[in-house]
């Protein structure tokens, strides 16, 4: 992810998953990444068990940020 937009916080939503998602921001994005060390997921039908649905991140203008998605 590249933050154009200036300097502070980015925000990534994922309210719904068909089976599920999983995303991954910064280092663990790039190497490492794992089901256990992910940063926000969502499962279908979870209805709550996992209500980490955003996730806000700050960043200076012109940085780059390895983000990894996965479903």
């Amino acid at each position: 992810m590249y933050a154009g937009r200036g300097t502070g916080n980015y925000t990534f939503y994922m309210p719904y998953a068909d089976d599920a998602a999983l995303l991954w921001v910064g280092s663990n994005a790039t190497l490492g990444w794992t089901r256990s060390n992910y940063d926000m997921a969502n499962y279908w039908g979870s209805r709550g068990i996992n209500p980490v649905t955003g996730l806000s991140i700050y960043a200076q203008m012109g940085a780059w940020i390895p983000v990894r998605l996965g479903w």
